[in-house]
């Protein structure tokens, strides 16, 4: 594996990202536009995530190369049947528009997911985020996904931020948490800080061996809510891993990640 940096000026700007691996793929008419060429970078690379202004946005969306029919990780041994209707953007693409677009830079993204039809400059944009955890093996809990035990968690133990999300306070589970092998779906309804009304968010785990893959949909109204967790049991369902890479019972001498699935779930210590 090697890191691979990737540049892009707007300006006097530039958006800089890491990506793990050069492991991105899809088929082979799936890229619509080629990205921009880097023209320099910064002495240290230590320029704080901001918002990128409203220029630098359109010509992020001028040269967004999304993909379409299959997006492969091979850095993580997964692949993912993109959803017919979606385009996505891979890697550090996506990591630098998320960015320009929330001002933060969230390491663990490696996924950017919208309608087709739809470009990063488009008001009211559905995004669907794919992120992966390699943190290791997560063991599943002796005791069942019950609830109330994980509302009560959440809500008594410290938080330790784990998954893309509103933030505030967690108020219930709209659709509780449901798992099926190496997938859990489930949708909360957070009360974000400072925010007059509620939202929600709709998460999919998809375990494996070396971590997580998480497919999630946040920030939604209740009625965009009713269908967020159905399309993303669709979309966890079309994610495989190689079978080296693939969830299965733990191995004596594996790395076990510092928190367990109900954990994951709570985003608890």
């Amino acid at each position: 594996m090697r890191w691979r940096w990737v540049i892009l000026v707007l300006g006097a700007t530039t958006f800089c990202g890491a990506a793990y691996g050069s492991g991105d793929s899809a088929s082979p008419a799936s890229a619509a536009r080629s990205p921009a060429q880097p023209a320099s970078s910064p002495a240290d690379g230590t320029e704080p995530a901001r918002r990128a202004t409203p220029a630098e946005l359109r010509r992020l969306a001028d040269h967004a190369a999304f993909l379409r029919g299959r997006y492969v990780r091979e850095a993580i041994g997964m692949r993912l049947d993109i959803p017919r209707g979606q385009h996505l953007l891979a890697g550090a693409e996506a990591r630098r528009v998320d960015t320009a677009l929330r001002g933060v830079d969230d390491a663990h993204l490696i996924g950017w997911m919208i309608d087709e039809n739809k470009n990063v400059t488009d008001a009211n944009l559905r995004i669907v985020r794919l992120r992966w955890r390699h943190d290791g093996f997560v063991a599943s809990d002796a005791a069942a996904l019950e609830p109330a035990m994980l509302l009560d968690a959440a809500r008594a133990r410290p938080r330790v931020p784990r998954l893309a999300g509103s933030g505030g306070a967690l108020l219930r589970y709209a659709d509780v948490p449901e798992r099926d092998g190496p997938t859990v779906v489930w949708s909360e309804e957070r009360q974000p800080d400072d925010a007059s009304t509620s939202v929600f968010d709709c998460h999919a785990l998809r375990l494996a061996r070396k971590g997580v893959l998480e497919i999630s949909i946040v920030g939604v109204d209740a009625k965009a809510a009713k269908s967020c967790v159905g399309r993303l049991r669709e979309m966890a369902a079309s994610v495989h891993f190689e079978a080296e890479a693939d969830y299965s019972a733990w191995a004596r001498g594996e790395r076990l990640a510092a928190y367990s699935l109900s954990g994951m779930i709570t985003q608890t210590q």
